[in-house]
């Protein structure tokens, strides 16, 4: 009997108990990243897109909860992918991908924050 169901995530009844259905997709999903970052890594660009799809919304998310105006969390976004894209090579665990890139959208949106405190003390 399925009680709850979001998408990839099924809690389902058995008659031991409760259990996640998750575990699977989760695992899935961290294999296809690793590949779809080996392939970027080995200079397939529509891999690179791939990731870019992936991690979107969670730059832009991210990015505006630090500056708090969407405009300026979509250029720090997009900044963030070019220089991940530049820099995947240098990227040794691609497990360790979401944080790195966190780190490197993190990077965009404090110089903005100084340039736009700089411009602001004039």
């Amino acid at each position: 009997i399925v009680l709850f169901s979001v998408e990839s995530c099924k809690i389902s009844l058995k008659s031991w108990g409760i259990y996640i259905e998750s575990y699977y997709l989760w695992e899935t999903d961290m294999e296809e990243l690793i590949s779809l970052i080996k392939r970027t890594q080995a200079g397939d660009v529509s891999a690179f897109g791939a990731i870019v799809q992936r991690f979107q919304d969670m730059a832009v998310g991210y990015a505006y909860s630090i500056l708090g105006d969407l405009h300026l969390a979509e250029d720090a976004a997009q900044e963030a992918f070019i220089q991940a894209y530049r820099d995947l090579y240098k990227l040794r665990e691609p497990l360790a991908f979401p944080g790195w890139f966190r780190k490197i959208v993190f990077k965009y949106c404090d110089q903005l924050t100084r340039k736009k405190n700089y411009t602001s003390s004039d």
